[in-house]
């Protein structure tokens, strides 16, 4: 089996009702198909879409307050 190759995979999400740009990267473990190797990659993702989420539920429950 070839040694495990480490990537990175990223996402830029924009809103403007409320306003945010979310700029994420994370590390993806490329290895032959080893299901340890998706193990990893689908925690990785899973953390990184709960933090989105959280951010944006966050934001969402903020007031509307142009001063803010």
């Amino acid at each position: 089996m070839p040694p495990p190759v480490i990537s990175t995979r990223e996402t830029i999400e924009n809103s403007t009702s409320p306003e945010y740009t979310i700029e994420a990267r994370w590390p993806v473990l490329e290895w032959g198909g080893d299901q340890r190797a998706g193990a990893f990659n689908q925690a990785v993702e899973a953390f990184v879409n709960d933090d989105i989420d959280g951010f944006k539920e966050g934001v969402a429950n903020l007031p509307d307050d142009p001063a803010f």
